[in-house]
């Protein structure tokens, strides 16, 4: 593993088993590490997204029901991308995005010893992608 000049290496032998103490700093560092970099090579646009944050005053909480008008809009933040252990979300704003993204993220990942599952020609692939059109 190499950051800017500075390379180290990691040894290992026959594999981590899952419940192995090293398995989640041995996943988790080359996941973050091939994310960041990933973030900054891609030139998808990140996605607004709007919340309400949760207040314990409830007659101060900002939520709404759906079709109720509100004025207050919520606080905006801006992804591209979400991450929990070892699954990951990927924001695209059209298909031909998520396509080229796809190959992007898969070809990047290589590069850190980590895999896309795209199953084999006896596998079924775990990678699911889902387009949505909002109006």
């Amino acid at each position: 593993m190499s950051v800017g000049k500075e390379k180290r290496k990691v040894e290992y032998g026959a594999g981590i088993q899952q419940d192995d103490n090293m398995a989640p700093p041995l996943f988790l560092f080359p996941m973050q590490a091939a994310i960041e970099t990933f973030e900054k090579l891609t030139t998808q646009p990140k996605l607004e997204f709007r919340y309400h944050p949760f207040t314990q005053n409830p007659t101060k909480q900002k939520g709404r029901f759906q079709g109720q008008e509100m004025k207050w809009e919520g606080k905006k933040c801006l992804i591209d991308n979400l991450l929990y252990v070892d699954d990951g979300a990927f924001a695209y704003s059209s298909k031909q995005e998520l396509e080229k993204g796809t190959q992007q993220l898969h070809d990047h990942l290589a590069k850190f010893g980590l895999q896309l599952h795209v199953g084999l020609e006896n596998t079924k692939s775990k990678t699911e992608a889902m387009y949505t059109i909002i109006s």
